[in-house]
């Protein structure tokens, strides 16, 4: 799974950023983070996920964490990609 895009927050609020197979992310399993100045940053985080045939759901997460002085707000423009590999026997 790949979330890349450009995300702009609020001065003193700091947003995280992740792909994830739930609806959550958790710290130090992967995630990007910024403190928001008011203008875009650039991101892309990527995650491999094993996945068995069938319906499989995955998540573009962000979350307002840690450093909350701003107002709260933020744009995310981006995308959630997911790309399938195949094992080969």
């Amino acid at each position: 799974m790949r979330f890349d895009g450009q995300a702009y927050a609020s001065t003193g609020d700091r947003l995280v950023l992740a792909a994830s197979n739930t609806q959550e992310w958790e710290v130090d399993d992967g995630n990007i983070g910024f403190l928001g100045d008011d203008e875009p940053h650039p991101f892309s985080h990527s995650r491999v996920y094993s996945v068995s045939a069938g319906d499989n759901t995955f998540y573009a997460v962000a979350e307002n964490y840690v450093d909350q002085g701003g107002n709260g707000i933020a744009s995310i423009y981006a995308t959630l990609t997911g790309e399938f590999f195949s094992e080969k026997y």
